[in-house]
């Protein structure tokens, strides 16, 4: 099974908060009110407890979360670990 088919591992996900963050916070909230708009209605529609007129990408990044663990749970959707990853950062930072 491809990566593509898989979950990111819960550890995998949640060390990647701050850069899911920021990247959505460049790419989609804030110089393009259109973007930002589309952004917010997308997270409002797709997850749990995210409100159109919110404005907290961490509480995006927990209805994420919340999505990730209900996807493995009732479909039975496998993780991802991220091996390489983890490793390649490893040796990049010590």
């Amino acid at each position: 099974m491809e990566k593509r088919s898989k979950l990111p591992a819960d550890r995998l996900l949640k060390a990647s908060k701050d850069r899911i963050a920021n990247w959505w916070e460049m790419a989609y909230t804030r110089d393009e009110p259109l973007l930002r708009e589309r952004f917010w209605l997308e997270a409002s529609a797709s997850l749990p407890g995210v409100r159109a007129e919110n404005d907290s990408l961490h509480d995006v990044f927990e209805a994420v979360c919340l999505r990730r663990m209900r996807l493995k749970h009732d479909q039975q959707v496998p993780e991802w670990a991220g091996e390489k990853y983890v490793a390649a950062a490893k040796g990049l930072l010590g």
